[in-house]
């Protein structure tokens, strides 16, 4: 049994004034790293604004890792995913349905 670690007031939505009428997104990467080191999956999926930094802090300290999905996160370009194969030796499955540059990088590896 995979017991997952709670990642309470780890993402926000903060709302612009009126003028603006946007949501701007946050995830606290920093919060997530320091209280989940047990972390053994993450679901990232289809979060427009998650990129290579993101991916890169977090497999910084989440050495228990072993699903990420980034699948529908179109700011991942895959120079990230050096750092976190070498990291994440626990890593089993990592989604990244829908983005073509991770491909053809992964292609390169092989």
């Amino acid at each position: 049994m995979v017991i997952m670690d709670c990642m309470a007031c780890a993402g926000t939505f903060e709302l612009g004034d009126e003028e603006q009428e946007e949501i701007y997104e946050v995830i606290n990467i920093g919060k997530i790293k320091a209280h989940t080191p047990n972390l053994r999956v993450i679901n990232l999926y289809g979060i427009s604004f998650v990129d290579d930094t993101h991916v890169e802090m977090l497999s910084s300290n989440c050495i228990h890792l072993e699903s990420l999905s980034l699948s529908f996160c179109l700011k991942v370009n895959g120079s990230s995913m050096k750092n976190l194969i070498h990291r994440c030796k626990k890593l089993k499955t990592l989604l990244l349905q829908h983005c073509s540059t991770l491909t053809t990088m992964f292609n390169n590896y092989a």
